[in-house]
């Protein structure tokens, strides 16, 4: 499977997303958790504690009320005690409404001894009102007993109450120091993988750009073998096939021209030759005698000759030097060009002098 660079990229940012998305879902859960608890201890047991002292300055200012009341027989004096009633009632009603499994048995215990005592209350109330002699002694002694096993209650809950404040706020330091550690792990393993898939994406994408990099600097020094194979990503697969292909249409322009400067220097050189040599034999007298001025004429054209068959001869070998002589990379073999025997050429000039002298 050849995945584009467009897909590789696609997939990448979605794994890094992923990975992303994951570590922050794990965040905000544990916010969640460690919110959720802090407003456990807000909602539940700050207004406990605030229940729990409200009731119990309730629970005394009712107590020294009906005193008052039962010393002066004020009605005023009851009359707060009515009012402090219906607002300790009312505070012991929140409490229960908001207090766990734990403190609503204490919660009941403290509502069964309240109207007990209210009860006691009402009934020396009227026997003061009667002004009637009546056990004072025995209903202040209850009294008294009931206001401190109410009092020993909300105690009881305050103590329950902070200790399951401070066991909420313990589990939630700890939670806490947790959550970090928990935090910095999957931080550090998300950007060991980020690193390693951003390493893996680019050398994807890099490792065969270096390959075609190589091959373009072969081809700069005209070795156009060996072509290079790349098949993914496909938009490098298909630079590649391109390079390639040029890299084919190079090898045969270069030998197109080198064929065609050999063939050029071996059809220059022959009549070079040709030339060389009928000037020789004209030196030689064979044409007949010759002037001094054309002795001269003649030794300029033979030296100028072999000048340029010097050249010719340099220009073939450089053309040989690019071309192989095997003829193994489908190259001309041009070593039947280069080794044509002057022997031959200078008979042939021979030839042709003979006949025009007959």
């Amino acid at each position: 499977m050849h995945l584009s660079l467009f897909s590789r990229l696609t997939i990448g940012y979605l794994a890094i997303f992923a990975i992303v998305a994951a570590a922050s879902s794990y965040a905000i859960v544990e916010l969640a958790d460690f919110g959720s608890r802090a407003e456990s201890i807000l909602r539940i047991d700050n207004r406990v504690l605030d229940h729990e002292k409200f009731l119990t300055d309730l629970l005394l200012s009712q107590s020294r009320a009906e005193q008052q009341f039962v010393l002066s027989r004020d009605e005023v004096w009851y009359l707060q005690f009515v009012r402090l009633k219906i607002d300790f009632e009312a505070r012991a009603e929140s409490a229960a409404a908001v207090a766990d499994i734990l403190i609503r048995p204490i919660m009941r215990r403290v509502r069964d001894n309240y109207r007990s005592y209210v009860e006691l209350v009402d009934d020396e109330a009227r026997r003061v009102r009667s002004r009637r002699n009546y056990p004072q002694a025995w209903y202040k002694q209850n009294k008294d007993k009931l206001v401190d096993a109410m009092l020993d209650e909300l105690e009881r809950l305050r103590a329950n109450q902070q200790q399951t404040t401070y066991t909420k706020v313990k589990d939630l330091v700890a939670s806490a120091a947790q959550a970090r550690e928990a935090a910095l792990s999957i931080a550090a393993g998300s950007l060991l993988a980020i690193v390693l898939m951003s390493m893996l994406i680019t050398k994807s994408i890099t490792r065969p750009l270096a390959k075609l990099k190589t091959k373009t600097q072969e081809i700069a020094h005209g070795n156009f073998d060996n072509p290079v194979q790349i098949k993914s990503p496909s938009e490098i697969g298909e630079l590649a096939a391109a390079l390639n292909l040029m890299s084919q249409r190079l090898k045969e322009i270069d030998r197109m021209k080198a064929e065609f400067f050999a063939t050029m220097s071996h059809e220059l050189r022959t009549p070079l030759t040709s030339i060389k040599e009928g000037t020789g034999l004209l030196l030689d007298g064979v044409g007949g005698v010759t002037t001094e001025k054309q002795q001269r004429l003649l030794s300029i054209i033979t030296e100028e000759s072999n000048r340029l068959i010097s050249l010719v001869n340099t220009f073939l070998d450089l053309c040989c030097s690019k071309v192989n002589l095997s003829g193994s990379n489908g190259n001309v073999n041009m070593s039947g060009w280069k080794d044509d025997n002057p022997d031959d050429e200078r008979r042939e000039t021979t030839r042709h002098h003979t006949t025009i002298v007959t």
